[in-house]
């Protein structure tokens, strides 16, 4: 008659830890941040509050929560709700039978990790590689920030061919609630999930795909700083032009390249292909000019493992390095599908 006593108190205890158990799971099984890709809002569930952010208009919902088995007793400043929720894999569905509290009969919520997001100068510090979703394709980003502008470097790489630099473009950050970052690229919208030295996490805001970085650190190859001696056969290789308003820019007989400054020194201005009309209009370079007299300083980036040189104004160019070796640098100046080749050879040791 004992041990029956006994093994009922072991049986009802054992029920009552599973009664806790079960409580405990069904809360802890839908705590955390879920995105409505509709409507565009996040859904932040804690033990006893829900939180609801809507990005289109920046309003947050804030409502006292409880949570029974399947159901959700919900309670704001409009009321009292009763919903119930079923989770499948990473979706949590959210059901209204009396539409009042999510205005439709349902919805279905995407659950997904946020951390770290608010550490976004890590952004900046590299470059960020990625493959295109059928793999075809490599590319790399580098994120730039100048004062209140943000833009971005685009480096590709499609198969079977080599690296080239496809393109340069603004963006925008923007902070929601001083916890979600955005970024608007182009035409397209992330949210920062996570961001460490070594990754970089995504969302599309609008389909929630995932779009998964990892970082890379671009070789800088120290032979291209020193002073360079033009060997071409004649000027006109040396001369970049800008299709777009018909100017010219002339690179220089000898070229130095110093840290992040470029200097060009020109023999003589007698020749056509001297004229600089990039430099019209623009008249702090022109003043610099006529101080400088045939030498001319202008601000410049090594781009990706010191394959490009990007060169901001006024040439807002950005040139292939074909060839770098200890003593020789021929560059490509690609002119309507014509690659020019600019060579030039060392005539000073390297000097960072």
């Amino acid at each position: 008659m004992r041990l029956i006593f006994i093994t009922f108190r072991i049986l009802i205890f054992l029920l009552l830890l599973m009664f806790l158990v079960s409580c405990t799971k069904n809360e802890n099984s839908i705590s955390g941040y879920y995105f409505d890709i509709k409507d565009r809002k996040i859904y932040e569930f804690k033990s006893s509050e829900l939180l609801i952010y809507d990005i289109s208009d920046s309003t947050k919902t804030t409502c006292k929560l409880n949570i029974e088995k399947n159901r959700l007793n919900i309670k704001n400043k409009q009321g009292n709700f009763r919903l119930y929720f079923t989770i499948e894999q990473d979706s949590l569905w959210l059901i209204d039978n009396e539409q009042l509290f999510l205005k439709k009969n349902e919805i279905k919520l995407i659950k997904y990790k946020f951390s770290n997001s608010l550490k976004a100068k890590l952004l900046f510090k590299n470059y960020w590689y990625g493959k295109s979703f059928d793999k075809e394709s490599e590319f790399w980003y580098k994120f730039k920030q100048e004062g209140l502008s943000y833009n971005s470097d685009l480096y590709r790489k499609d198969k079977n061919k080599e690296v080239y630099y496809n393109s340069s473009f603004d963006f925008q950050e923007y902070l929601y609630f001083n916890k979600f970052l955005i970024y608007r690229i182009q035409s397209h919208a992330f949210f920062l999930i996570d961001i460490t030295s070594d990754s970089l996490k995504l969302r599309e805001v609008y389909n929630f795909n995932k779009v998964n970085f990892s970082n890379y650190i671009s070789k800088i190859d120290s032979r291209i700083y020193g002073t360079w001696v033009n060997v071409n056969s004649n000027k006109r290789p040396l001369t970049l032009y800008d299709r777009a308003k018909e100017n010219k820019f002339y690179f220089g007989d000898t070229i130095m390249f110093t840290n992040n400054k470029f200097i060009r020194k020109i023999n003589s201005f007698e020749n056509y292909y001297y004229q600089d009309s990039l430099m019209l209009g623009d008249k702090k370079r022109i003043n610099d000019l006529n101080k400088h007299s045939k030498e001319l300083p202008i601000f410049f980036e090594l781009g990706l493992d010191t394959k490009f040189l990007l060169f901001k104004k006024p040439i807002n160019k950005v040139l292939k390095i074909k060839k770098l070796s200890k003593d020789s640098l021929v560059l490509i100046n690609d002119f309507l599908g014509d690659p020019r080749l600019m060579k030039y050879i060392r005539v000073s040791p390297v000097v960072p």
